[in-house]
């Protein structure tokens, strides 16, 4: 038999709805994505790579149609039921890394944590390879407080995949967390460099080098962003608010200007609102 391993993986991606959770350094408005919301609420990303399972010839139930039930519930957002699928699959091929992954990631959408925890590091103990479990099993620990722990996952993951891009950009969020700018901001360009698409981590950049007091640096970081896509709202609203800090006030009016004519009704655009409201 051979089990379609879909693994899926915590993404880092800033949620374009919430300007309002960021790093808690001297830049506190710029929108940068709280460590502490990493799990709950952010997108996910599917990587599919086949891979071999031991034949179970006498398995009256196929684990790989166990496994896409698993995977259309969680897509549904019923996560309940995908952690029941996976359980299940895991049960039929209880060496697949892959299932004790995709359990992982349904019970720590269930904000059951330290279950998810376990599941993530069974997975890795299967496979020491696994770059997006020991990815998975930081970002779960650092929405715990563990820091350290998440720090050693996410080391891990880097070693098994130096060129995973959100592990170098998670890696970044826990240092800047921790007021370690240099290494925040040496991470991020990492994750640029292996991902340049990755436009989260140009925002990321950005606020550790507002925070490192770096602020043309971080213009230069955030108009590559939106040169790379111009409407998009994270990298605007950072521009604005750098701008205004630089005194150049009509610059970043119209950054935030922009915002409300791109997105209006949006909580992006009701902060940009506000920004202007202060600035008159």
């Amino acid at each position: 038999m051979v089990f379609e391993n879909r693994s899926l993986l915590l993404g880092l991606l800033v949620m374009l709805a919430l300007p309002l959770a960021v790093t808690v350094l001297a830049f506190t408005t710029l929108a940068n994505t709280d460590p502490a919301d990493i799990v709950a609420g952010t997108p996910l990303v599917q990587t599919p790579t086949p891979t071999a399972v031991p034949a179970t010839p006498t398995a009256p139930i196929d684990p790989n149609a166990v496994y896409t039930a698993g995977l259309a519930a969680f897509a549904a957002g019923d996560f309940a039921a995908a952690e029941a699928a996976f359980r299940e699959a895991v049960t039929l091929v209880p060496d697949a890394a892959d299932l004790h992954n995709s359990l992982g990631l349904a019970l720590s959408q269930q904000e059951r944590l330290e279950e998810a925890v376990g599941a993530f590091e069974t997975a890795v103990s299967l496979n020491p390879t696994f770059a997006e479990a020991d990815y998975n099993l930081a970002v779960t620990q650092q929405k715990r407080g563990e820091l350290a722990a998440a720090e050693a996952a996410f080391q891990a993951a880097l070693q098994a995949d130096p060129a995973l891009a959100l592990a170098h950009h998670g890696l970044g969020n826990l240092y800047q967390s921790q007021g370690r700018l240099e290494e925040a901001i040496g991470a991020y360009e990492q994750a640029i460099a292996h991902n340049p698409q990755l436009l989260e981590a140009y925002t990321s950049l950005g606020t550790a080098l507002g925070n490192a007091g770096r602020l043309e640096e971080a213009v230069g970081v955030l108009q590559t962003a939106v040169s790379q896509q111009p409407d998009y709202l994270p990298a605007l609203y950072d521009l604005g608010l750098i701008y205004d800090h630089l005194g150049e006030t009509a610059v970043a009016r119209e950054m935030f200007s922009q915002i409300i004519t791109l997105a209006p009704g949006s909580d992006w655009a009701a902060q940009a609102q506000t920004q202007l409201e202060q600035n008159q």
